[in-house]
């Protein structure tokens, strides 16, 4: 079963789904695609990997798919919704609700603990600060990262 939503088919198999993404850098002559006609389906529980050589817009797709960027056209679907109409406000409530996103460079509160760190972005969601410490410690555990729980970034390495 598909649903079309503005001549677009959806499935609701996906949970994100990129129809004919376009995102261009410049304007004229100096108009750049970072990405173009790109398409992307992806199911819950999916994982993906994104390789591709320096400049091929991996990171803009990443920027994207994390509502950190817009397309500059092209349909953007999370749970058969589209979002190009989205408000600012709208995409960032989403991206704190539905999307996870760890940077290549660590982003991490320098003066808060590593646990500190991962417990906040639950705190924000209104989790209270017992709960948010207890899940986080229970994530850095199944990553194997118990032990650098009191650790500050800058005593983290690789």
């Amino acid at each position: 079963m598909t649903q079309e939503v503005n001549n677009q088919q959806t499935s609701p198999n996906n949970l994100i789904e990129l129809h004919d993404i376009n995102r261009v850098f410049g304007i004229g002559e100096a108009e750049s695609y970072a990405l173009q006609n790109f398409y992307l389906q992806v199911k819950p529980g999916e994982f993906i990997m994104i390789m591709g050589s320096s400049g091929c817009g991996k990171t803009t797709l990443l920027n994207i798919l994390g509502f950190l960027d817009r397309p500059t056209s092209g349909q953007y679907f999370l749970n058969q919704t589209p979002t190009s109409h989205f408000s600012s406000r709208r995409l960032a409530k989403l991206r704190s609700q539905k999307i996870g996103i760890i940077f290549q460079e660590y982003n991490l509160i320098p003066t808060l603990t590593v646990l500190e760190n991962v417990a906040l972005p639950l705190i924000y969601a209104g989790v209270s600060h017992t709960k948010a410490i207890i899940k986080a410690s229970e994530t850095l555990k199944n990553f194997d990262l118990q032990t650098k729980e009191y650790y500050y970034p800058y005593q983290l390495s690789g």
